[in-house]
């Protein structure tokens, strides 16, 4: 005849270490989900410093260059469904302040009909501008789906220190 008591320990071991199985992990891919957070913020707080880098770099390009309008990436290379962002930057070198207005981009297709499918996304307001430089983005958003292609923009902006229309000039290269 069999020993119950036994069978009983066993089942109640087995119930045990599946716990601990369990409750270990529980914990480890709390861990695990601890860590990836942590790298996540950490990486975007530090793609803001690269960001403003850029900004600063580019405002004193403006502020030591002779151009009244630049942009700080000229020619920008996107995955289609991808954004991707640049900056404008608006230089006033009068005593009195100057309004700058971006007029609607002239979009002409260097190959393959790519400008369709390429919204440009900036503030399309007047932005008064002191003695000084100001820096604005603009973004970039290729619609997803969209073959290769290159587009380019002749951007023209009104000033108000300035009789004629100003011009600068984006490239978009939609690529694979």
């Amino acid at each position: 005849m069999k020993s119950k008591k036994g069978d009983l320990s066993l089942s109640i071991n087995t119930i045990v270490i599946l716990i601990l199985a369990i409750t270990v992990l529980g914990l480890g891919l709390a861990f695990v989900r601890t860590v990836f957070k942590t790298s996540t913020t950490t990486l975007s707080g530090t793609q803001g410093t690269v960001d403003q880098q850029n900004m600063d770099s580019f405002r004193d390009k403006m502020v030591s260059g002779d151009k009244i309008v630049d942009i700080s990436n000229a020619k920008l290379a996107i995955k289609a469904g991808a954004t991707q962002q640049t900056f404008i930057g608006f230089k006033n070198d009068n005593a009195a302040d100057s309004n700058f207005t971006i007029k609607t981009p002239i979009a002409s297709d260097i190959s393959s009909g790519a400008c369709t499918s390429v919204i440009l996304e900036y503030k399309n307001t007047s932005t008064i501008v002191s003695k000084g430089v100001t820096i604005l983005p603009i973004n970039a958003k290729v619609n997803a789906g969209v073959s290769v292609g290159t587009c380019s923009y002749d951007i023209p902006v009104n000033s108000t220190s300035s009789t004629t229309l100003l011009r600068t000039q984006l490239i978009v290269d939609i690529t694979a």
